[in-house]
């Protein structure tokens, strides 16, 4: 397969899940040891889809329709390169799509919450929600993503929302700059 910047975001992503699910301090606040194999794979699945929902959002903020509407297939085709079998690549694609939609369905709901987090601060002021925007995918992904990894037995668990949307929100930035834009400055503390 020759590379293409889906392809290349594909990978970025693939690479990401890799690293969150083996960091040290995932296994940990996750409680990876303590479950079985299927666990373990499913919630490693979370970790690729979240990024790849990144990357369709980013795409999508972008202008980038064009390359965020490739990440499925881009995934898929290289799942096929790898030996897997059509009718899990059918269901991951089937699986990227209900992600996405749902990133949609919760994006809204998560700014409300964002801005009326800093409001308890401060006025709020068309500066706060510029940096909201800015970081509002990395945010509600990692909302979703946190859900899933715990089958939504969030409680109690902010330490590892927080390793998820401080990784989120770095890769966010870096594949900003893959895209073609640049840096992602924010005054919001990740």
């Amino acid at each position: 397969m020759y590379k293409t910047l889906p392809y290349d975001l594909d990978q970025k992503a693939i690479k990401w899940g890799f690293k969150t699910y083996w960091d040290r301090n995932f296994l940990r606040l996750a409680n990876i040891d303590i479950l079985n194999q299927t666990e373990k794979d499913r919630i490693f699945n979370e970790l690729i889809l979240a990024p790849e929902i990144l990357i369709m959002a980013a795409c999508q903020m972008w202008n980038k329709e064009e390359v965020g509407n490739q990440i499925a297939k881009s995934h898929t085709d290289f799942m096929k390169d790898i030996g897997v079998e059509k009718q899990y690549r059918k269901l991951w694609e089937k699986l990227i799509n209900m992600r996405y939609q749902e990133y949609h369905q919760s994006k809204n709901d998560a700014r409300v919450a964002m801005i009326e987090f800093d409001s308890k601060k401060k006025e709020v002021l068309a500066s706060d929600i510029e940096n909201i925007n800015a970081v509002l995918p990395p945010f509600a992904i990692a909302v979703l993503c946190h859900k899933h990894v715990l089958r939504s037995k969030t409680r109690g668990k902010d330490l590892l929302f927080k390793l998820i949307f401080k990784n989120l929100a770095r890769f966010y930035s870096d594949i900003f700059m893959t895209i073609g834009g640049e840096k992602i400055r924010s005054t919001t503390k990740i």
